[in-house]
Formats: structure tokens, C-alpha cells, sequence
């Protein structure tokens, strides 16, 4: 769930940012404000980073567990622990709180620029930009990349994935039983391991 808030948040403060943009563009800014669009913008990549590299060594922590006490082991063990993203001491919360001060600036932004160009105007490049031919395009374009990328993501996982069965032969040749519990080879005395007859 706090993943899913998380990339919602870091589109709408990119939205707000692009739509103060568009709203501001063709007028000269006063340098201050240029500096805190910029420390915005990097506010929220900074933040957007380490949020990612959170979730991601929190990934590679469940998968470690998963492999040596399963999936449900690996879920109970960290509800035990309360690991979670993001986590306590991991750079996520620092991403996240990036996040919130970059979401600050974007919403002063967003309304400085809707009170420099007044809201008929506002109005008029909302309408213009949402009934373009090229953002129409764009949106069926990435419509369109997005169940490629699902396909792809859901083709590599599959691809990932174990089998049991695989390279069975090769591996007891080496030494061990395949213990179908673990997935790996042992010495055949795991007294809750499934090994073959």
C-alpha cells in the first residue's frame, strides 16, 4: 500500500511541476524562483532515488528470506519485526520526506504560476492541453507501453522463476539429495524435507 501511495505522489508532484511550467512558459522569472523550481525538481529525483533503492533492498531482503524459509516464512518474519517499506532506518524514509518538502514546492509553484497568469488562462491551457491531438496520442502511447511493460515484467518473472524439477539429475550427480523443500541439495537428513524414493 505504500508503494502504490508512494509512485502516485512522485506523479502528481511531477504533474503539479509540468503544469507550473506550461503555465509560466513564455515569461521572464525572477531568479529566485527559477533556483526553487530547480531545488524542487531535485528534490523530488533525489527523493524518487532513494525511495527506489529502499524498496529495492527491501526486495532483495524478502527474496534472501524467501529462498531459505519461504515465502510465508519470510512474510511472518518480517510482520514479526515490522519490516516494511519504507523502512525505519533505511534511506526510504529520508526519499519520502525529499518527497513531501519537493510536493510543498510544487503545489507553490503550481499556484504562483495560476496567480501570474490568472485562472482564465489556467482554464484555457488545462482545456487546450487535455484536447490536444499530441497529448491524446501520447496518453494511447503510453496506454499502450504499459501493458508491453506489464507483459515484459510478467514474461521476465516467469523466466526467473525456479523449477523444482530443473537440473535435478545434474545436481544429485554432484553430491546430496534434492530436499524439494529447501530447492537445493543436502545431505538427505532433513527430517521436514521431501526427497525423492
Amino acid at each position: 500500500m505504500n508503494e502504490m501511495a508512494t509512485v502516485v505522489g512522485i506523479i502528481v508532484v511531477a504533474g503539479l511541476y509540468f503544469a507550473a511550467w506550461r503555465l509560466s512558459r513564455g515569461r521572464t522569472e525572477s531568479i529566485v524562483w527559477r533556483i526553487l523550481t530547480y531545488i524542487g525538481w531535485s528534490l523530488a529525483l533525489i527523493g524518487a532515488t532513494l525511495v527506489v533503492k529502499d524498496w529495492w533492498d527491501l526486495h532483495i531482503l524478502y527474496q534472501g528470506l524467501a529462498e531459505s524459509v519461504g515465502s510465508t516464512g519470510a512474510r511472518d518474519f518480517m510482520a514479526q519485526y515490522h519490516i516494511g517499506f519504507p523502512r525505519t532506518n533505511g534511506v526510504g524514509t529520508i526519499g519520502i520526506y525529499l518527497l513531501l518538502v519537493s510536493a510543498v514546492l510544487a503545489v507553490v509553484a503550481f499556484v504562483r504560476a495560476i496567480w501570474i497568469c490568472g485562472p482564465k488562462r489556467a482554464m484555457a491551457a488545462a482545456q487546450h492541453a487535455f484536447h490536444s491531438p499530441v497529448i491524446r496520442r501520447l496518453g494511447w502511447l503510453g496506454y499502450g507501453l504499459s501493458y508491453v511493460l506489464f507483459a515484459a515484467i510478467g514474461l521476465f518473472a516467469m523466466l526467473l522463476r525456479k523449477s523444482p524439477n530443473m537440473n535435478i539429475e545434474k545436481e544429485q550427480s554432484m553430491f546430496g539429495v534434492y530436499n524439494y523443500r529447501k530447492g537445493k541439495l543436502d545431505d538427505g537428513l532433513d527430517p521436514f524435507g521431501w526427497y525423492e524414493d
